[in-house]
């Protein structure tokens, strides 16, 4: 299901085992705020690199950060590792998505969740951009076909019944939730970590980072969300 959930790992030392004998992991809903960001900042790299091999396999892109104050731009990660020639300069270029704040987190708690840490499930999250709904499409294949990945929930904004003037000042995207299931996911426990990565199309995420954000917090608050 798409909660957050904690995997302690089993040991070969308990005395109630066979010699050798492996006690099986033990998984459960996380409750602690700290422990869901432990999590967070640490499956953060992981998931950078992750939405940078989908970016590639599908023409998406990212926010850059521009010459000007604030001034900002996107760009298509394949063009942007060949202009910068390597994928470390390209990175170093793009305005990540911070993990959220510890504020705006206990504010969706108390507004949103009743408290519950389990139900936040965009602490980590970045956001893939796309020229076109075909790019986009394409993105979603990558994402879906991807073996590292366990997709738990799609939120379409996008879908033509979505009421995207009353809900979202008019913003659309198709919003992401998932696990990553890969080797050092497992190893560091964060396989059972749900993040969450953003679609967005070219023209909705300028109207957003123009001054769309801040309308849109002003509403959100308005709502109580």
């Amino acid at each position: 299901s798409a909660l957050n959930f904690s995997r302690l790992r089993g040991t070969k030392s308990e005395p109630a085992t066979l010699v050798g004998e492996r006690v099986p992991d033990v998984v459960r809903e996380l409750t602690s705020l700290d422990q869901l960001f432990v999590q967070a900042r640490a499956l953060h790299y992981l998931l950078k690199c992750k939405v940078q091999q989908w970016a590639m396999r599908s023409g998406g892109g990212f926010v850059v950060r521009g010459d000007g104050k604030d001034a900002r731009l996107v760009r298509r990660w394949s063009e942007l590792v060949r202009d910068k020639e390597s994928e470390e300069a390209a990175e170093a270029a793009v305005k990540w998505a911070a993990v959220k704040s510890p504020e705006r987190a206990i504010e969706k708690l108390v507004r949103c969740y009743d408290g519950k840490v389990s139900r936040l499930l965009d602490v980590c999250r970045q956001s893939i951009l796309f020229e076109s709904s075909l790019l986009l499409a394409d993105g979603l294949q990558a994402i879906v076909m991807d073996p590292d990945v366990e997709v738990l929930a799609a939120h379409n904004r996008l879908h033509v019944d979505y009421e995207a003037n009353r809900i979202s000042l008019g913003y659309r995207d198709v919003k992401l939730n998932m696990r990553l299931t890969t080797q050092a996911s497992r190893r560091l426990g964060l396989d059972y970590h749900v993040f969450e990565v953003q679609m967005v199309l070219n023209d909705f995420a300028a109207v957003k980072l123009e001054r769309g954000h801040k309308r849109y917090v002003a509403f959100r608050n308005a709502r109580g969300q």
